[in-house]
């Protein structure tokens, strides 16, 4: 590297901070609220949340639930913004629901708690009825061989899942250049783990 070059780490661990030379920038999380006015602007577009009050306090309902997770947040945001209409809107809200409550009874925890420390989450409730339990499983890897599918294209129902299949799920895609990927692998198990079974869970719920 030449004299004056400098390398700028960005990263979801604090730990990798011990190979800075400088102090570093910590970027916190958004309130509560600056994070449910980020959602509406991402769902409505131009539109004025104040002229649909059923859709507005749907997607407060929603940006409370997604609990500050940006990928699905903007994946969601994106599904709404394409199809203003309430009967959509409250269709989404109830899957995401209903995955909530399987994620709390089963393991006790909000899934971000496991997307932020690369865990297996739950998605079985996303997506529409499935003979298999589809654990969203830790990957970074764009160039697999795996069938990719968009997430979004799961929650609407537009893409059939085939049981037992692994396969690589697109999360969110940037629409700003480099158009930046969020990628994770998926697992669709027909004999999911136990609620008891906790730990087989966190270390990749398979059998």
């Amino acid at each position: 590297m030449g004299a004056g070059s400098k390398v700028v780490i960005v990263s979801w661990f604090q730990e990798i901070a011990r190979f800075g030379t400088v102090k570093p920038n910590i970027l916190r999380s958004l309130s509560d609220a600056e994070f449910c006015y980020l959602f509406k602007v991402l769902a409505f577009g131009g539109t004025d949340p104040e002229n649909h009050p059923q859709l507005a306090s749907i997607a407060t309902e929603l940006a409370t639930n997604v609990n500050g997770l940006l990928r699905v947040a903007n994946m969601l945001a994106d599904l709404l913004r394409k199809n203003q209409n309430v009967q959509f809107w409250f269709h989404i809200l109830k899957r995401f629901r209903k995955s909530l409550e399987r994620n709390f009874s089963r393991f006790g925890e909000h899934p971000k708690q496991f997307l932020e420390k690369d865990r297996p989450t739950d998605i079985t409730m996303l997506v529409p009825p499935s003979s298999a339990t589809l654990h969203l499983m830790p990957s970074h890897d764009e160039t697999s061989l795996l069938l990719k599918v968009k997430l979004a294209d799961l929650v609407k129902g537009s893409t059939t899942i085939l049981p037992n299949e692994e396969f690589q799920i697109t999360i969110w895609e940037s629409r700003l250049p480099p158009f930046t990927k969020f990628i994770e692998n998926c697992i669709a198990d027909e004999h999911p783990c136990t609620s008891s079974d906790n730990k087989r869970h966190k270390s990749a719920c398979k059998q």
